[in-house]
């Protein structure tokens, strides 16, 4: 297996080709990460793994304070860890954490504090041709407001965890499909369990995305 090896950002060419766009507050930037260029930044074949990273930089003019929304970019985006866990087969536990660093060290960090900007990756699913980047930045809102946003980004609700669905999720793990609505596991915070659970499914159970909310006592 190959070494991992990252190369620099500033020793891949990829910003030569960056498309821009302003209004009164902000500049975005996007850059979609060819095949090459992906497996020279991350060292890793992330296309093999259906992952195509986008470059993002985002320039605040404003007083405001702005965060860019991942899943505005592709609802279907995949997390640092998610991408390197998928890169990081039989690889050395050492290995494996520097790639999960590496991978954290890239993405696009939130929050864009006023006059400042911010660059980085988001881990998008792979599109042949053109592509299509739409950039979101913020969202504030009640239970509702968010509730209703994840469901357009396509998160699926989770059932109890009863006899019947313990069975369907054994049933998906062993065949290796998809069980849209498989229940989680229950963690807390606040001393609570969580408000609102969700997941998204992907190509396998094994490859599942989850969700769990918290109604937080902060106040915006």
């Amino acid at each position: 297996m190959a070494p991992f090896t990252p190369r620099p950002t500033y020793d891949v060419p990829f910003r030569a080709r960056a498309q821009t766009q302003y209004d009164e507050e902000v500049g975005v930037s996007v850059a979609v990460i060819d095949s090459q260029e992906s497996e020279a930044l991350f060292g890793v074949h992330l296309t093999a793994r259906g992952i195509q990273p986008v470059w993002v930089k985002v320039e605040n003019y404003s007083g405001k304070v702005y965060h860019l929304m991942y899943s505005g970019v592709d609802p279907n985006d995949s997390s640092p860890l998610e991408a390197s866990y998928l890169s990081g087969n039989w690889r050395s536990l050492a290995v494996k954490k520097r790639m999960a660093d590496h991978f954290r060290d890239m993405m696009f960090k939130n929050p864009l504090m006023p006059h400042a900007a911010v660059s980085g990756f988001v881990y998008t699913h792979l599109d042949g041709g053109r592509k299509v980047v739409p950039i979101d930045l913020v969202l504030i809102g009640d239970r509702k407001d968010v509730a209703a946003a994840f469901a357009r980004q396509g998160w699926f609700p989770t059932e109890e965890t009863y006899a019947k669905a313990v069975i369907k999720t054994i049933k998906a793990f062993i065949f290796r499909s998809r069980y849209w609505y498989s229940p989680i596991s229950p963690l807390y915070t606040y001393a609570c369990e969580r408000d609102i659970a969700g997941q998204k499914p992907r190509r396998s159970i094994h490859q599942r995305s989850h969700l769990r909310m918290w109604l937080s006592p902060l106040r915006y």
